[in-house]
């Protein structure tokens, strides 16, 4: 009779030792934190979301912030992987080894960057030098380009200082050149597509992913020299990205895009890395519109064998 009155006392309390040992299991769940690159946010995501779905015992987080921001998180240790469209530097590396760590870098995916003008704006294509004289400001209006053109100003636009893209483009376009004082500083890629497809005489650059869905946007063909085919980073009138173009440097402006690691990797930050950069990895990368780090024919060649199994399972 003792026992019957307290079973409701027994059962609650067998209740909340299920609850808390649920709670301590689910912290004890497997996470991994990325952090970083604005351009890379989207990339991430998206590799997250799939490797989750793909039954990863894993909790993935992703934030932006930019590169800068990136590398930081992983020097002070509060993150596990830094999403970086620039390289790290040397007083990063530094700051890390004082700090205990020992940088590895994973290169996941290459990103090409497009310069985009208005619609309205006739002009097709630019030489690397031109495109450094007109963000460096030796070239300020668009006549200095193409004569027959109106003698208006050029209106710039790109990122802010704490994006990888503004320190890739300064220091690989620009040659090390501080950009014009008159550029207009933008804090996503998106608002300069944006910003760039409003104003007529506007110029502006940023990932190709992005600025290939800016439908709004002219994308310029560039000439590594006068010497040189101009060729475009999208391709066709769907604007497909131009991946063999890309990977084989034939289009002049591409990057590496890294993921870091405050040490070697190990746990389920590696198990992640090696998914990435693993045919299926990349598969996703291609998806998002960036270039694979793998071979194309090899790519190609996985593609058409996922292609192959689903059209078996559809039967």
């Amino acid at each position: 009779m003792a026992l019957t009155r307290f079973a409701p006392l027994l059962t609650a309390a067998l209740l909340l030792l299920a609850m808390a040992a649920d709670a301590g299991a689910q912290d004890r769940r497997q996470r991994i934190t990325i952090a970083g690159s604005d351009t890379m946010n989207l990339l991430s995501q998206r590799l997250a979301e799939e490797y989750m779905a793909e039954g990863a015992q894993v909790e993935i987080s992703v934030r932006g912030g930019g590169s800068g921001v990136g590398i930081r998180a992983i020097i002070d240790g509060t993150a596990d992987i830094c999403q970086a469209s620039r390289a790290m530097r040397e007083p990063e590396f530094e700051r890390a080894r004082a700090n205990g760590h020992d940088p590895r870098e994973h290169v996941v995916a290459l990103d090409g960057l497009a310069i985009g003008i208005s619609k309205d704006n006739p002009v097709d294509s630019l030489t690397m030098g031109q495109v450094r004289g007109i963000f460096t400001g030796a070239i300020r209006t668009w006549n200095e380009i193409d004569p027959s053109l109106p003698r208006r100003n050029i209106v710039l636009y790109g990122r802010e200082s704490n994006s990888g893209t503004y320190d890739y483009f300064k220091e690989y376009v620009l040659q090390g050149w501080d950009f014009a004082p008159q550029t207009n500083y933008m804090a996503a890629t998106a608002q300069v597509a944006n910003a760039t497809a409003r104003e007529r005489y506007g110029i502006g650059f940023g990932g190709v992913a992005f600025f290939a869905h800016a439908e709004e946007l002219k994308i310029l063909k560039i000439q590594r020299d006068r010497e040189s085919p101009a060729v475009s980073p999208i391709v066709g009138e769907d604007r497909d990205i131009n991946f063999a173009g890309i990977q084989d440097g034939s289009y002049p402006i591409a990057r590496p895009l890294r993921y870091y690691t405050a040490n070697s990797a190990d746990g389920p930050a590696a198990d992640f890395l090696s998914w990435v950069k693993s045919p299926r990895g990349q598969q996703v990368v291609m998806q998002v519109g960036y270039i694979p780090v793998l071979d194309l024919e090899e790519m190609q060649e996985y593609l058409a064998g996922e292609a192959t199994t689903s059209a078996g399972h559809a039967k």
